[in-house]
């Protein structure tokens, strides 16, 4: 079963979901380990082989960071733990990197709205151009041509 594991990173939900239900049984008291354990029931199938993955990795000895690394947490929230884990405490750094990634979806999605007016002004400013270009213009050159009219005009040298 292990070789057709296909190894997926987890999106900024997921991990900001992992860091902080982590953070909160470290709180509440619960072992690094358990706490760990307790993570497999909460997240999808594949998510749980990932997550048994790097829980190995801390049993052989590992630093948390290598934990961390293994699931593939962002840089920012690696560089956070790093230091709480040198630091001390980790339930709290462990909160702020969820924190930290919940900020930064919400600026994504901030982002995406906000470019979603001007990509939508663009598409129909080029549309309207698209239709002068191929609608009106052949109609004005159709109209100077019935009137045998000088082409020299202002309108179709501003046409073409």
């Amino acid at each position: 079963m292990g070789k057709y594991f296909i190894k997926r990173k987890l999106t900024y939900t997921e991990q900001a979901k992992l860091l902080k239900i982590l953070s909160e049984l470290l709180h509440k008291g619960y072992p690094l380990i358990q706490a760990i354990e307790f993570l497999t029931i909460q997240f999808p199938y594949d998510l749980k082989e990932l997550i048994d993955k790097a829980k190995l990795s801390l049993l052989d000895g590992q630093s948390f960071i290598d934990f961390a690394k293994i699931l593939g947490l962002h840089q920012d929230v690696l560089v956070y733990l790093h230091y709480a884990e040198k630091h001390g405490d980790l339930s709290f750094a462990l909160n702020e990197g969820s924190f930290m990634l919940t900020k930064k979806i919400q600026h994504r999605a901030y982002i995406r709205k906000i470019m979603g007016y001007p990509l939508f002004l663009i598409s129909i400013l080029l549309l309207i151009l698209f239709l002068f270009r191929n609608i009106i213009i052949p109609q004005y050159e159709m109209l100077f041509s019935t009137f045998h009219s000088n082409q020299n005009s202002f309108i179709f040298i501003y046409l073409n």
